[in-house]
């Protein structure tokens, strides 16, 4: 959101396409992996992800783990035009990662916060599974030498690069308000999260069932298991095999723009129809809520997975002998210093099942749709299994952090109901919202302190067998209702003091969740503005250079639903205490 002042006019700027249907597909597409849309052109039966079957098929998996982009974001933020530099760089990196990525064939699942989650190969690869890993490891070297460079000022951004190989599963699961998400899952992750421990900056490390495939073709040095990668030897190099582009026939558009917005947010396509989604990335006062999820069970229509036969004639001995999902959660930790990560719970039987999986998934949105909130992700990476909500994205409130922590309570005690253990970390405060990636596959992000804090607090909240643990921000605008406790400051990764933390009790009889949660009068009224003290700031700046003009404007520019009428309503109340303007909106 922006705002210019004229003594003459108002300006408003807008962009329209020359072809709307077309270039909403093309962003639409770029929102959604490319093995899901290939899933349904190979399957013109398909109306919807609900009919969409689970697949498994033997995949080399890149994980590309970034540093620097919260340092990027918090140096920025409160800068006048911070929040372009940050998108500029952001992107910028991501468009360069994704690129190379593309460019070696492989397949973007997932931005998993500042991290890519990377498939080589699909359900109707002919390569061989040796194949796959030597183009990922190819493609993680090729990263790691053409990014170290990159400028981004003051700070400098790192890369971490793992890569794991086994069987993959994805799911198509959820479904609530229409919205599914496209799950992947497999034991690779956590052979990614182990070997991801193990690298330094600026290396590729692979994982052991990685390396046993392509140990005759690379120079390496073992390392408690996994083995850093130096280079693919020059003989056994292979040429790159770009991802190809999709075509969308003419008679296929509607179908397949219907199933994608069934993986994109509601927010998102709003922006997207309006043509707006250039307007996505701003700073916003938000709660983040992640949900590490515990006793989960993987089963394929009552069948366990390890009996599933492989769908590919060229799979490996390896990967067919790989216990699938052996270690879903990793084994290693969010770098506290220990291994302090969640674990699975022992259990004879361990894996996933299905419709568990929908049943959690569902019971989530459900709880953070009602809240206004935006779930951001649900999948494996070298976390575990974990669920990321966000509240205060597309619409904000001022009570956001009131819902997350709501939201937190209710999908704890449902999951519950289901046998299953959670663990959570709620946060407030001010982070990068918007979308990253490019033109060629993006996704919408939060990027921010209070972000990788959320993370943390889950993490410490099954160190300390808590359940729920909150932020003192949180604890600020939601304590009274909630009850929160506090516990003893704990230190984390990332910060040189003691972080305080709340653990929420029984709520109060007034937090309840209907059309909206009252707040306490000690904080902002229902009509007011919250979490944009800098715009208000920037207007009456504007203001008082403005004072003996006989008349001016103040144009305030920002997508639909952004807030532009509420934050104008709040100045003019606010300027009338001041000023004795005539103000008008």
């Amino acid at each position: 959101m922006s705002f210019h002042v004229s003594q003459s006019r108002l300006r408003v700027r807008t962009k329209v396409s020359s072809d709307p249907t077309a270039a909403t597909l093309e962003t639409m597409l770029s929102y959604v992996p490319q093995m899901v849309i290939s899933h349904y052109l190979d399957n013109p039966q398909l109306e919807s992800p609900e009919e969409a079957k689970p697949e498994h098929f033997p995949a080399a998996v890149l994980f590309v783990d970034i540093s620097g982009f919260t340092s990027l974001n918090e140096q920025y933020a409160k800068q006048v035009g911070g929040i372009e530099i940050v998108t500029k760089h952001i992107n910028g990196y991501f468009k360069l990662l994704v690129e190379l990525i593309q460019h070696h064939g492989g397949d973007v699942l997932k931005f998993a916060g500042d991290a890519l989650i990377v498939a080589f190969g699909n359900s109707v690869c002919t390569e061989s599974l040796e194949t796959q890993v030597l183009r990922a490891t190819q493609c993680g070297l090729e990263i790691q030498d053409k990014l170290q460079s990159y400028d981004a000022g003051s700070i400098k951004l790192t890369l971490h690069i793992a890569v794991g190989a086994g069987t993959l599963w994805t799911f198509h699961l959820g479904g609530i308000n229409r919205q599914y998400e496209f799950f992947p899952v497999g034991n690779v992750f956590g052979q990614i999260s182990d070997a991801l421990d193990k690298s330094k900056s600026g290396e590729v490390f692979l994982s052991a069932p990685a390396w046993e495939l392509v140990s005759d073709f690379c120079e390496g040095e073992e390392q408690d298991g996994d083995w850093f990668v130096s280079c693919v030897k020059k003989d056994y190099q292979i040429p790159t095999k770009p991802l190809p582009r999709l075509n969308i026939p003419v008679d296929q558009r509607e179908r397949i723009a219907r199933i994608l917005r069934s993986y994109i947010s509601i927010g998102i396509q709003d922006r997207i129809d309006a043509g707006q989604s250039q307007w996505l990335a701003e700073m916003r006062r938000i709660s983040v809520l992640f949900v590490n999820l515990q006793g989960l069970k993987f089963q394929v229509q009552g069948k366990k997975a390890e009996s599933q036969p492989q769908t590919s004639s060229n799979v490996s001995p390896l990967s067919s002998s790989t216990q699938l999902l052996k270690g879903v959660f990793p084994t290693t930790s969010l770098n506290f210093g220990q291994d302090d990560s969640p674990q699975p719970e022992e259990e004879e039987d361990q894996g996933f099942d299905e419709m568990q999986l929908n049943e959690v998934l569902k019971v989530a949105q459900k709880v953070i749709f009602r809240g206004e909130g935006f779930l951001r992700q649900f999948l494996v990476d070298d976390k575990g299994c974990t669920l990321i909500a966000v509240f205060g994205v597309f619409t904000s409130h001022a009570d956001d952090a009131i819902r997350a922590v709501h939201a937190a309570l209710c999908i704890k005690n449902q999951l519950k109901s289901l046998g299953l253990k959670s663990y959570m970390g709620v946060t407030t405060g001010q982070a990068f919202c918007g979308t990253v990636g490019c033109s060629a596959s993006q996704e919408y992000a939060v990027v921010g302190d209070i972000v990788n804090l959320s993370a943390r607090l889950m993490v410490a909240s099954y160190k300390g067998q808590h359940g729920i643990l909150c932020d003192s921000e949180t604890n600020e605008i939601a304590g009274q209702k909630f009850n929160l406790k506090p516990l003893e400051p704990i230190m984390v990764k990332g910060k040189k003091d003691l972080i305080p933390i709340f653990l929420p009790r029984k709520p109060s009889n007034d937090a309840r969740h209907g059309s909206g949660i009252p707040i306490s009068e000690t904080h902002l009224k229902s009509d007011d503005c919250f979490g944009r003290e800098a715009e208000i700031g920037i207007v009456f700046e504007s203001l008082e250079s403005l004072v003996g003009s006989d008349s001016f404007c103040i144009a305030c520019e920002g997508a639909e639903g952004m807030g532009k009428t509420k934050l104008s309503m709040q100045v003019i109340k606010m300027a009338l205490s001041h000023w004795e303007y005539a103000l008008t909106c």
